[in-house]
């Protein structure tokens, strides 16, 4: 009898969390939709337009020359980034998946990494384009940055993989490793910023598809830190992706006038309003997708 009264109690369980874990799944597609939504915005506001080229390539260019003290530790944390690093972080992932007796979530975060880095590679050189504006004599697309996808589908196969009390920390690690290995090939010159925001895209677009709704005991420090770290990165994004347009569109005469490498070559040179708002606005919103995607996946709980 107290056999049946337990499975009833665990029966009733399941039923009360069921409109929780809905409503988690729904917010997650909506979510999916934001991943898809920071791919589109990236590529049609800096890639398509003039104004947009220019804001891009100048953040690059500024943020190399602004921060001249962090060139070398952009080679060394892409040289982080490679074949044998990410098949290493899927091993441990599976591991740990093992070691909880969970080898789903280990599939799943293959399933992550595998169907992000390939979209990646299909978006940049089969479907996406750059067309030239005369902006930068490289126009072969470069959007979404592979190195970054790498970067973020490891952050997030680990996220979806530690136990869920440590969830938060594991996601805000995460949002910190995926942002350095963005500014570290800005810095270095290898993408643009935008080419960083749509690989993270792409990247929270599978992760919240495939991560499942986790219940457990969590650590609310964490959680609370991840959500104010997004907070304060998504608000520093959007002043500065607004006074980085207003001040380059001033700076330029316009998003239709014809200054274009030659403005570039000496903005790469020179701190000046612009330049300091394109670099500010770039970095600022590497630091918001990541903490994004990071807390996406985290708030994965019910």
């Amino acid at each position: 009898m107290s056999t049946l009264r337990g499975y009833a109690s665990q029966g009733s369980h399941r039923h009360a969390h069921a409109p929780h874990v809905a409503r988690r799944l729904s917010v997650a597609s909506l979510r999916r939709r934001r991943g898809l939504g920071a791919l589109a915005a990236a590529w049609g506001a800096f890639v398509l337009t003039r104004l947009g080229q220019v804001v891009d390539t100048v953040a690059m260019t500024a943020t190399t020359g602004a921060l001249p003290s962090l060139r070398g530790l952009d080679r060394v944390v892409l040289s982080l980034v490679s074949i044998p690093t990410v098949v290493g972080l899927m091993i441990a992932a599976g591991v740990i998946a093992a070691v909880r007796r969970r080898p789903a979530l280990a599939v799943r975060a293959a399933a992550i990494i595998a169907l992000a880095v390939a979209s990646t590679q299909i978006l940049k050189h089969d479907i996406l384009w750059r067309p030239d504006v005369g902006i930068s004599p490289a126009i072969a697309n470069s959007l979404p940055s592979g190195h970054v996808t790498a970067a973020a589908t490891a952050a997030v196969a680990l996220t979806i993989v530690v136990p869920v009390r440590i969830r938060s920390l594991v996601a805000l690690a995460g949002a910190a490793w995926t942002a350095l290995m963005g500014i570290a090939v800005v810095l270095n010159e290898w993408h643009r910023p935008s080419d960083v925001v749509a690989a993270i895209g792409v990247v929270t677009f599978y992760a919240l598809l495939l991560a499942p709704v986790e219940t457990g005991t969590r650590t609310p420090r964490g959680r609370r830190v991840l959500a104010w770290a997004m907070t304060i990165c998504v608000a520093a994004a959007v002043v500065g992706l607004v006074a980085a347009l207003l001040t380059v569109a001033a700076a330029t005469g316009g998003p239709a006038a014809p200054a274009g490498a030659s403005w570039l070559a000496d903005a790469a040179h020179a701190q000046t309003p612009a330049t300091l708002a394109a670099a500010t606005a770039g970095l600022a919103s590497i630091l918001a997708v990541a903490t994004f995607a990071a807390w996406s996946v985290d708030r994965l709980y019910s």
